[in-house]
């Protein structure tokens, strides 16, 4: 008997189960009108700008601006919204009540760009994306470039470029077995005479702290010219072909032998994805009051010192001082972007709203140096643009130790064909 009273409670349990619930109600109905039906079992309360939850009485749920934060339903019951409509269905026993709780949505899909998808396999916001949004922070941003000196042959669309801005874009990427970043996609010209829509990257990590040029006791002061620099020497020589840490010896201002230690050089898989360009070598007489708009034609003109190259083809490079100015662009931060020599907070910038101010692993150290030199002197002591420790570009003498970015361009057929570019899921060249 005993056994028998077992059973029962355990199918009366079950069969409890069965009448208590479970029935499916959609709150919304298929009209856009979305009206909330039960509603007599169902109260909602809607998030203010304040962040408190206030009771709503409307028959109609919240829809744009607006998301299903939390349910507490009183017998257990579930409430889901779908979110790509925002369709709420529920799921709890008739006997049941919930109270729905909706916060304001931070990024809305009103307020997100629509994407265009590159033939490389990345994503640029269309050209309506004209400001920048904190809900569409993750893609690059399209930027239309008047004519300069040096690319006054190139179409409307050849001056058109793909940029990340902003304090955390995904643009990570593995590239050489090492966490690289993307600056963009760029039109250049190759070594081949084309030209080319190619993806530029530049290394997160400084791979040594270096003069920019420094090559002999007899030339102490170094040549600001890139085509000769002791640094575009090694990054296009030793860096280039040698796959693992080396050591590196040059001669200092001090007439002294220094050696240090490279990080990692290229491996032959990275080589292989490497195009050889052409690299700008234009600059300005002076390095300071100037912003994105301003580098970007000095570097493609033809203003250099008296006998410097203007552009040289090479595989491995430095960024552009636009490339740094350019990431505060479209409302970022105003300063940085127009004034990049007061992109500092003592002067008014905040260069942490630009991402790569932070590609340094020691950004309040060593600075990091630019390509581009300064165009009214051999050697001075502000002859080379450089990013400095507090973020704002200015002019250092290139005898001095500043960290070291390689930046290069991939060929055309590399593609992305993994990953989302975030810094856990970094994207993946093939």
């Amino acid at each position: 008997m005993g056994k028998f009273k077992k059973k029962l409670v355990a199918t009366c349990f079950i069969l409890t189960i069965l009448m208590m619930g479970v029935s499916l109600y959609s709150l919304f109905n298929a009209e856009p009108e979305q009206t909330v039906k039960n509603r007599n079992r169902i109260a909602f309360f809607v998030q203010d700008e304040s962040g408190e939850y206030n009771s709503n009485t409307s028959k109609e749920f919240p829809k744009d601006g607006y998301v299903l934060d939390h349910v507490e339903c009183l017998r257990g019951g579930t409430v889901t919204q779908n979110p790509d409509t925002k369709e709420i269905s529920a799921n709890f026993s008739h006997t049941d009540s919930c109270n729905l709780y909706f916060s304001i949505e931070e990024c809305p899909k009103s307020s997100i760009y629509k994407t265009i998808t590159l033939s490389n396999g990345l994503k640029a916001y269309d050209e309506s994306a004209t400001q920048y949004s904190e809900c569409s922070a993750t893609e690059m941003y399209i930027f239309d470039h008047p004519e300069a000196k040096q690319t006054t042959s190139w179409s409307n669309e050849d001056r058109k470029d793909y940029r990340y801005i902003g304090a955390s874009p995904n643009n990570w990427v593995k590239f050489n077995d090492e966490n690289w970043r993307i600056i963009g996609v760029f039109t250049v010209e190759t070594s081949a005479g084309k030209k080319e829509q190619l993806i530029k990257l530049i290394r997160n990590s400084k791979i040594a702290a270096l003069p920019w040029d420094m090559r002999t006791a007899s030339v102490q002061n170094g040549v600001n010219d890139w085509s000769q620099s002791s640094l575009n020497i090694l990054l296009n020589g030793d860096y280039y072909v040698t796959e693992n840490s080396f050591k590196y010896e040059y001669t200092s201002i001090y007439n002294t032998s220094t050696t240090v230690t490279i990080a990692k050089g290229l491996n032959q898989i990275a080589r292989e994805q490497i195009e050889k360009v052409k690299w700008y070598l234009g600059g300005s007489k002076n390095y300071q009051n100037l912003g994105a708009i301003n580098y970007y034609a000095f570097e493609r003109g033809e203003t250099v010192y008296t006998g410097r190259m203007k552009n040289i083809f090479a595989n491995v490079g430095l960024l552009y001082p636009s490339d740094y100015a350019f990431t505060y662009s479209k409302g970022i931060d105003y300063m940085c972007y127009t004034n990049s020599f007061n992109c500092e907070t003592s002067r008014g910038g905040n260069p942490n709203k630009g991402w790569m101010y932070n590609i340094d692993s020691s950004p309040y150290g060593y600075g990091f140096w630019t390509i581009s030199p300064t165009a009214y002197n051999s050697y001075t002591a502000y002859d080379i643009s450089g990013i400095t420790g507090d973020g704002h570009i200015g002019g250092n003498t290139l005898n001095q130790n500043e960290g070291i970015h390689p930046t290069v361009y991939l060929k055309s057929t590399i593609k992305i064909v993994s990953g989302d570019g975030s810094q856990e899921n970094p994207y993946v060249l093939g």
